[in-house]
């Protein structure tokens, strides 16, 4: 079972209304036919309990009968806490929660900067100002880590499997970027590190690339 960690806006009438222009019926179809693939391909989805794409994604998909949302949130942050985000963790589909269980990502700022290594892969739905920092971040690490015997990735957190079944890999859903790509330098140190990167078009290609992993 693959374990998706999907990135995606927060505030998702702006960035896919208004920057990207999808009306918000074609974007609600697309929430359902993206979540649909999801349950079908058995994944697993990895996601902060809070609004955004991804929430809207792991309901859409509880409904569809996906089996298992893991929650990823900063238990351990003494700062800002996590009461914000108690009403999305405790969230109840027929008087089930869908998460069925939450992870501590740590601090804030350690949860933001490993947020797409909870998973085999990540599944990268917009270009805003936090999305750009939780995958950056994220492979920042993974490429220091995933491969160092001294200081692996589960010494920053246990829970960490990224590279483990197989190398990262990052899907871009390119409807979702108004270039439908990476920046090319991007592209070019994925390559150098060994990162996979798929572009998807579509839910149907959304699905044929999960499906490439087994």
């Amino acid at each position: 079972m693959t374990t998706i960690s999907i990135i995606g806006p927060g505030n998702t009438e702006f960035y896919y209304q208004t920057l990207q222009k999808v009306t918000k019926t074609k974007f609600d179809s697309q929430i359902k036919q993206i979540a649909k693939v999801l349950a079908q391909t058995n994944s697993t989805l990895e996601l902060l309990p809070d609004k955004g794409i991804a929430l809207d994604i792991g309901i859409e998909y509880k409904f569809q009968g996906g089996k298992k949302i893991i929650g990823i949130a900063p238990l351990s942050d003494k700062k800002v806490g996590i009461k914000h985000l108690e009403q999305y963790m405790n969230l109840k589909i027929d008087n089930k929660k869908i998460f069925n269980k939450i992870q501590d990502g740590g601090d804030w700022a350690k949860t933001n900067q490993t947020k797409g290594l909870f998973g085999n892969a990540i599944l990268y739905l917009g270009n805003t100002f936090g999305t750009q920092l939780e995958l950056n971040s994220s492979l920042y690490i993974y490429k220091w880590h995933h491969d160092n015997k001294r200081f692996p990735l589960n010494s920053i957190n246990k829970n960490l499997i990224a590279g483990k079944e197989f190398p990262l890999t990052i899907i871009v859903y390119s409807p979702f970027l108004k270039s439908g790509k990476l920046e090319y330098e991007t592209e070019q140190y994925l390559k150098k590190e060994g990162i996979k990167l798929i572009y998807v078009k579509s839910p149907a290609g959304l699905k044929k690339a999960i499906e490439s992993f087994k």
